[in-house]
């Protein structure tokens, strides 16, 4: 018997060429894949934790203006945003807090 053939269960032989000699079967190497900032879930907490700003700065409820000071219930959906997520989901809301905050002092002083 040829050193390129190989027994068969019917006792007739079968020729291997020479590059699918019996090797043991190449694991595919799995590619390296860039892990993103942000998770879906975490981009979503913050979509809905945003809208919900936007939404109590805009209807009056956010800043309530007692006297000369503003008692403000804006800061809870960053709150709970940076208590339930993490320090990058509170960021993030914490931005459009701020950002509202800011724009309401400079058109409302």
């Amino acid at each position: 018997m040829n050193n390129n053939e190989r027994l068969v269960d019917d006792n007739s032989t079968v020729s291997i060429q020479d590059n699918e000699k019996e090797s043991p079967m190449e694991i595919p190497k799995a590619e390296k894949q860039k892990k993103s900032s942000i998770t879906i879930r975490e981009l979503t907490i913050i979509g809905l934790l945003a809208g919900i700003t936007i939404a109590l700065g805009l209807s009056g409820y956010g800043i309530i203006p007692l006297g000369p000071l503003n008692v403000t219930t804006l800061h809870v959906p960053t709150l709970i945003g940076a208590i339930v997520e993490g320090p990058k989901v509170g960021g993030f809301v914490g931005f459009i807090f701020g950002c509202y905050s800011l724009w309401q002092n400079i058109t409302a002083p």
